[in-house]
């Protein structure tokens, strides 16, 4: 209950808030203990109390709104603003009735909460002070615990620091004795320059002897150039003329190889026709012997017979001669093949050579 907290622990938790930090904390609480008729200074804050009690009272905003707004106000409210009101929290205090939290809350009175709350349906601003302040309090705790990880950061980082200025002048010291081996390397390095000095101008004398040699050399050697650059001439003509060569003979051996397959196609033609008039060679024949026994036994047919005979000899007589032309094809095709492939066997012979 609000009415029971005393003075001692709204003292308490001014102390540990976040009024101000610990400096303003003493200036808040001899402000809470000396000054309880002390009015809200900030005009904001103080205009902002009013317009919530004017707001309830001509009913221009319902108990929720009212309770939002005078949270926000409350959040947004000064240091000084907020321990003026804490002033005032306790009842036991002399001068308690003219306190401003106490002159505020009587004209807000009461405000329905909208909770479902058996134990507290309605809040006033007493309440929303002490909710305040527990906020504060949560807050409070949590920058503490920020600042306690952020003073551990920077302890690590002092550490590091030390280690780091360790090494740097661990570093510096292993510089200056760098700097004392490269004299010395330095020192070396000029006597080894003079010494090649001394062997440079040796080597010039040996090579202005060496001079006729040298140009002798390289005549000689730009007349090999010559003559294997002709050489290589020689060999490369040989080798595309090789190719051309080549190149020809596959020409050949594909053109053969068509015409082997275009004559035994023909071939094959010529003996299915050869084929064909043999076997109607032979129907006509088997015909015409019919004929000719149906001849002694049918006298009165004898003249359609022998018309008949010698229609079908005539037939017989054409049958042959095509029979024999398609057999002359036929032995051309075969020598034509004969020929063809041996031509294809020389030119294979010849592009493998």
């Amino acid at each position: 209950s609000i009415r029971k907290l005393s003075a001692g622990a709204a003292s308490v938790l001014v102390a540990v808030s976040v009024l101000g930090g610990a400096a303003v904390n003493v200036h808040a609480e001899d402000r809470i203990n000396s000054d309880i008729n002390r009015r809200i200074v900030d005009k904001k804050d103080a205009e902002n109390l009013r317009n919530a009690i004017i707001a309830k009272g001509a009913r221009l905003k319902n108990d929720s709104e009212v309770i939002s707004f005078l949270r926000e106000t409350l959040s947004n409210a000064t240091v000084d603003t907020l321990a003026t009101l804490l002033s005032g929290i306790d009842p036991a205090r002399f001068g308690y009735s003219n306190s401003q939290l106490e002159f505020y809350s009587r004209n807000l009175g009461s405000l329905n909460s909208g909770v479902s709350d058996w134990q507290q349906s309605s809040v006033n601003l007493k309440t929303l002070l002490i909710e305040e302040f527990a906020k504060r309090i949560k807050s409070e705790q949590k920058l503490k615990e920020v600042l306690a990880e952020q003073a551990a950061e920077l302890e690590l980082r002092k550490n590091e620091e030390s280690e780091l200025k360790t090494e740097k002048e661990r570093l510096e010291s292993k510089l200056e004795n760098a700097e004392y081996a490269t004299a010395i390397k330095q020192k070396e390095l000029d006597d080894a320059k003079e010494a090649n000095k001394t062997l440079s101008e040796s080597i010039a004398k040996t090579l202005s002897r060496s001079t006729k040699e040298n140009n002798k050399l390289k005549e000689e050697l730009t007349k090999e150039k010559t003559k294997a650059a002709k050489i290589a001439k020689e060999l490369m003509d040989k080798l595309t003329a090789s190719e051309k060569d080549k190149n020809r003979a596959i020409q050949i051996t594909k053109e053969l190889a068509d015409k082997l397959s275009a004559a035994e196609t023909s071939r094959d033609k010529a003996f299915a026709v050869s084929t064909e008039l043999a076997n109607k060679l032979a129907a006509k024949t088997a015909e015409a012997e019919k004929l000719m026994q149906n001849v002694g036994s049918l006298d009165r047919l004898v003249e359609s017979a022998k018309r008949e005979m010698a229609q079908k000899l005539a037939e017989i007589d054409q049958l042959t001669a095509d029979k024999a032309k398609a057999d002359a094809e036929l032995a051309a095709a075969n020598d034509t093949i004969a020929s063809l492939q041996t031509e294809l066997e020389n030119s294979n012979r010849a592009r493998k050579s």
